[in-house]
């Protein structure tokens, strides 16, 4: 997972899928939360590493043979710490991994592919949840009980990294819906629903 900066030191401006107006996912409507904006958003670089807090970094995998497309993004107020790993990505269900350390990033992605699919929660290097969902990374040959048991292993991470969640669905799982406005990820890139195109992650200054 590298991204190549087009600086190495400074701050550079960005476009961020934006879920900066959905805190309270208990006093939110599921529809009203599923919508995001496409906003700018200054960061800092120190030797092309990111420093990140609000905003995460997004990458999508495409996972079914077809061309190994891979994209990265930003996503802003989705969650704070750590990062998580699903293939539960509507509509395409590819891999999809936000984060705010590459480490965490990269385990929680291993440990969706070891799993052959499911959704991961990993903090300063420590597996918080993990679901196992191996029939087309979709579900699980797995009673009901102990798939149960991994949800609520796995809410319990979000509360702890502080992740945008909803009771009816993990926000996550629709950040790759590309039919939701306003601003998506696929395998292809950042994608902004309203006008239909995607979207260059850097804003370069002239």
């Amino acid at each position: 997972m590298k991204i190549s900066f087009p600086i190495k030191d400074g701050e550079v401006t960005i476009k961020a899928i934006d879920f900066t107006d959905h805190n309270k996912t208990n006093e939110r409507n599921f529809l009203d939360m599923a919508l995001t904006k496409l906003n700018t958003v200054r960061i800092r670089v120190n030797d092309y590493t990111p420093d990140l807090d609000e905003v995460a970094l997004v990458f999508v995998f495409e996972r079914h043979g077809r061309n190994s497309a891979r994209a990265f993004g930003f996503v802003r107020n989705l969650l704070k710490r750590g990062a998580i790993a699903s293939t539960v990505a509507h509509d395409a269900h590819n891999l999809i991994v936000v984060g705010t350390d590459i480490k965490d990033m990269v385990i929680a992605a291993n440990l969706v592919i070891e799993g052959q699919g499911g959704m991961s929660a990993v903090l300063n290097g420590q597996i918080l949840a993990r679901i196992k969902l191996p029939v087309a990374g979709l579900m699980s040959e797995e009673p009901l009980q102990i798939v149960a048991s991994w949800m609520m292993e796995l809410r319990t991470a979000f509360k702890k990294m502080e992740v945008l969640d909803h009771p009816y669905m993990p926000l996550l799982c629709l950040l790759t819906l590309s039919v939701i406005p306003h601003g998506r990820i696929t395998d292809r890139g950042i994608f902004d629903v309203d006008k239909q195109s995607f979207v260059y992650p850097f804003i370069l200054e002239t």
